[in-house]
């Protein structure tokens, strides 16, 4: 009986290291994909407000892109007042894109009664936000 007892001491042991060992891969893996994913070149679009106004019956907003990157307009958000968001592509229809250096003007009917008192614009983690005048 004592023998058994050795034998099976000996192959849980062995089981031991062989579960170590699957998750030292496991690791090893894990960190070479973290080292991947942390030098990816992401895209640098940055969009900002040249200037936003409200004249009556339309909210107008000018945007410029300060990043490197082309953006797709689908990528870019507006937000009224931290409530009512839009898709900015909904918004703009003379192009989806928008190149770095480009400034395009968002026009938006709003009436007097609903205009906002500040916008944003938000895309690729990036947020500018302006006060209307």
């Amino acid at each position: 009986m004592g023998g058994s007892v050795g034998v099976s001491a000996l192959i849980v042991g062995t089981a031991l290291i062989a579960l170590l060992g699957a998750g030292t891969v496991s690791l090893m893996d894990t960190t070479r994909t973290a080292t991947e994913v942390a030098s990816i070149d992401f895209p640098t679009a940055e969009l900002n407000f040249v200037n936003a106004s409200h004249n009556g019956t339309h909210l107008n907003l000018n945007i410029t892109n300060e990043g490197d990157d082309v953006m797709n307009l689908d990528d870019a958000y507006l937000t009224l007042d931290g409530g009512r968001i839009l898709r900015i592509s909904g918004a703009y229809s003379t192009s989806d894109y928008i190149f770095s250096g480009e400034v395009i003007h968002v026009s938006l009917v709003i009436p007097a009664a609903n205009a906002p008192a500040r916008v944003s614009v938000s895309a690729w983690g990036h947020n500018s936000a302006m006060v209307v005048s």
